[in-house]
C-alpha cells in the first residue's frame, strides 16, 4: 500500500473521531503544528524513521516534544500510530489532515508566484477574485521568483495561468525559431 494511502486512512480515522468528539479545530491545530515541527526538523524525521530506536522511546520522545502543546485526542493518536509501526508517517498524516480539514470547510489553496512581493491591496483583490469564481475561501501561498521578470503565476485546483514574462519570451524564442519564410518541403 502507498504512503499516501496510509497516510489517508490514519488522518481519516482522526478527522472522524475529532469529528464525534467536536474537537476537529483542536485536532487541526495539532496536526498543523505537528507537521510544521516535523517538516523543518531533518532529525526527528530520521529518529521516527530509524528501525534500531523502539516505538516506546519514540513515543516517549514524541510526548515529550508535542505533550504540552497538543490535545489528549493527539497524543492518543501518536500512541496508535506508534504501536502500528507507523510513526514514521507522522508527517504524512498530518499534511493529509489539513488536507482533509480545509476540503470539509471549503477552503481551498492557491499559489501565486511573482516577480515581486504583492502588496495588501493587490493581496486581497485576488484572493476576492478567486473567492469569488470559486465560491470557497481562499487561502493564498505567495512566492517571490526574480526570475519571472514580470507578471505571475498562479496555481490553484491542478490549474495554472502564467502571465510571466519570462513564459512570454520564451514562446516568442520559439516562434522566432521557426523560419516562417523558408519553405519545408
Amino acid at each position: 500500500m502507498s504512503d499516501i494511502k496510509i497516510s489517508k486512512r490514519y488522518a481519516k480515522a482522526l478527522y472522524d473521531f475529532s469529528a464525534e468528539e467536536k474537537m476537529i479545530e483542536q485536532s487541526f491545530n495539532d496536526m498543523s503544528l505537528i507537521y510544521k515541527i516535523s517538516a523543518e526538523s531533518k532529525e526527528l524525521k530520521n529518529f521516527l524513521k530509524s528501525p534500531i530506536i523502539k516505538n516506546s522511546k519514540k513515543v516517549l520522545v514524541l510526548k515529550e516534544i508535542f505533550g504540552k502543546s497538543v490535545s489528549e485526542i493527539s497524543i492518543k493518536f501518536i500512541e496508535i500510530i506508534s504501536s502500528s509501526h507507523r510513526e514514521d508517517y507522522l508527517n504524512s498524516i498530518a499534511e493529509q489532515y489539513i488536507s482533509i480539514y480545509k476540503e470539509h470547510a471549503g477552503i481551498k489553496v492557491a499559489s501565486i508566484k511573482t516577480a515581486l512581493a504583492l502588496d495588501e491591496n493587490i493581496r486581497k483583490q485576488i484572493i476576492s477574485e478567486l473567492e469569488k469564481q470559486t465560491g470557497a475561501t481562499i487561502e493564498l501561498n505567495e512566492s517571490v521568483k526574480e526570475e519571472l521578470i514580470g507578471g505571475f503565476v498562479l496555481s490553484l485546483d491542478n490549474k495554472e495561468l502564467d502571465t510571466s514574462l519570462k513564459s512570454k519570451l520564451i514562446s516568442l524564442r520559439k516562434e522566432f525559431e521557426s523560419n516562417l519564410f523558408v519553405k519545408k518541403y
